[in-house]
């Protein structure tokens, strides 16, 4: 009994394997499993594709170096690498030629996946114009040029004129291409000019660093001394003649300068005394 139900297991495995091979090596299953294997390697393919479209598969290029570089230069050197170029801003620069890079970001040499944005702040041919700040209850010269300098325009020519009401650096005119734009009430009315452009500036000084030398024709050299130090000058060198025996009692004959010459405070004037007539 034992070996004739081993026979019939050992019997109907073989039956089993010859239909299993005769099913495998059909021509119908083979057509399928072909094309069964092929839509297999065909999405394989797509997925892979698409992976490595969409990360380029981990490839990185070099950034190039772009600043002080001409901006269609550098456009057409990027499209090359298939870099997408975009500018954030575009400022003036004095002396500068328009489109001309001034800043990237990714910074160059940096490695970037192809297709990356490379954002660019390039130089453009005029500045903007910008309204000049309001001097009224700011017109001291050093806090108003400080705002200029923020803005962008330039500070000129600064000329003083006397004003004993006024503390010293207080503006007085504002000089646009020669004209004063200043009201009577010390405002800017909305006055506009171009980035880069040249302000010039009127501004009070109390004192005067000049003095004029006086007439010192008959004086006593202790005289000449008290006179010039409340000018603001200083006595130089006594220079007497051959008839001087007492320099207390000898009186001026010449000036060096001459009256009327205006010096700088602190400056000398010399005088030649003599005691005859």
């Amino acid at each position: 009994m034992a070996n004739s139900f081993f026979d019939n297991i050992v019997e109907k495995t073989k039956t089993f394997g010859r239909e299993a091979w005769y099913f495998v090596s059909s021509k119908i299953f083979l057509f399928n499993f072909a094309k069964m294997m092929g839509i297999v390697a065909g999405l394989l393919f797509l997925v892979f594709w698409g992976v490595k479209c969409f990360s380029r598969h981990g490839e990185s290029t070099k950034v190039g170096s772009y600043v002080n570089r001409n901006v269609k230069e550098v456009i057409r050197e990027a499209e090359q690498n298939d870099f997408e170029i975009v500018i954030t801003d575009s400022l003036y620069r004095e002396g500068f030629p328009a489109d001309l890079v001034l800043d990237q970001n990714p910074a160059p040499n940096s490695l970037v996946k192809e297709g990356r944005t490379i954002y660019l702040k390039i130089t453009k041919a005029a500045g903007d114009l910008v309204q000049l700040p309001d001097i009224a209850g700011r017109d001291e010269i050093s806090f108003y040029t400080h705002n200029l300098n923020i803005l962008g325009v330039k500070v000129g020519r600064v000329d003083t004129v006397l004003d004993a009401n006024l503390a010293d650096g207080t503006i007085k005119q504002v000089l646009v291409k020669g004209q004063d734009v200043t009201t009577s009430l010390g405002g800017i009315p909305g006055i506009k000019v171009p980035q880069g452009s040249t302000v010039d500036f009127v501004i009070s000084k109390r004192e005067s660093d000049e003095a004029e030398v006086p007439n010192l024709i008959g004086k006593t050299a202790d005289e000449c001394s008290l006179f010039l130090e409340s000018l603001g000058l200083l006595l130089g060198t006594v220079t007497p003649d051959a008839t001087v025996t007492n320099q207390n009692t000898a009186r001026v004959t010449k000036t060096v300068p001459v009256a009327g010459t205006m010096l700088k405070k602190g400056s000398t004037v010399d005088i030649f005394t003599t005691e005859g007539n």
